[in-house]
């Protein structure tokens, strides 16, 4: 992916308490914050995407405001964490991406301007997940948390990637890319199936591979003309599957170090 170059530098944030709580630095909590943001811009884009196409509106809105203060409030923290010349230069460049970002979160949700800030979306999240990568989780509970939520990610990427389909010309790099993006969370969602882990985390991973059924079947529904009931079902059944994905994660993050 050619990344263009950005002026600009971020400004100083406010801390995230939930990244910094623990007295002892865990490198894979970081990590999976890093991701975090991927998560948080997925879920800025479909949700405008929602509100511009009358999906869950209210809902929307209030989510799309919640998700850029939660990037804000968790994008310093997380650039602090950079541990050599690469990640910082990652982060660095993640900040340019997200001020330009989150501007056009705030232009009125039309499907036009959804469908910039899907472009943009594509870049901040690619950028995000590669710093996840760059701050090195260790111990295989805590690499599961990072997957746990890339699998968040994911979910939300199918849903946006399909609900911009709709109604637009046929695009084949677009339907490429959604089939590639509900592979990997197929493939992500199997691998922590297969790995040990306890009861709490079995239930959420359960709940996350009924919602990722449904979330299929729904893309199904829109794909054969199921209009606006079907467009919704994949707006509710993604947030559900990042929803429990999430919980995993957080629940793998604080799980004894292995």
């Amino acid at each position: 992916m050619t990344l263009p170059a950005r002026l600009v530098a971020a400004a100083s944030l406010v801390l995230a308490t939930a990244v910094f709580a623990q007295p002892r630095v865990n490198v894979a909590m970081h990590a999976s914050a890093a991701e975090r943001l991927a998560t948080l811009a997925e879920r800025i884009g479909k949700d405008q995407l929602q509100v511009a196409q009358g999906v869950l509106a209210a809902r929307s809105r209030r989510s799309l405001r919640d998700g850029i203060r939660e990037f804000d409030a968790l994008l310093a923290p997380v650039q602090a964490l950079a541990g050599d010349a690469e990640a910082r230069d990652n982060f660095v460049l993640l900040a340019l991406l997200w001020k330009e970002t989150r501007a056009w979160a705030h232009k009125p949700a039309t499907r036009e301007n959804a469908r910039g800030l899907s472009e943009r979306v594509d870049e901040l999240a690619w950028v995000a997940s590669k710093g996840a990568g760059l701050l090195r989780p260790d111990g295989s509970g805590q690499r599961a948390a990072v997957q746990a939520m890339h699998a968040a990610t994911l979910a939300l990427r199918l849903a946006r990637l399909h609900l911009l389909a709709r109604g637009a010309p046929a695009d084949t790099k677009r339907s490429e890319e959604a089939r590639e993006t509900e592979a990997r969370l197929t493939a992500v969602v199997a691998t922590l199936a297969d790995a040990p882990h306890g009861d709490e985390i079995e239930e959420a991973l359960h709940m996350a591979r009924t919602q990722h059924d449904f979330l299929r079947a729904a893309v199904g529904d829109l794909a054969a003309g199921g209009g606006a009931g079907a467009a919704e079902a994949i707006a509710k059944t993604a947030d559900h599957v990042a929803d429990s994905m999430e919980r995993a994660a957080r629940l793998y993050e604080n799980a004894p170090a292995t």
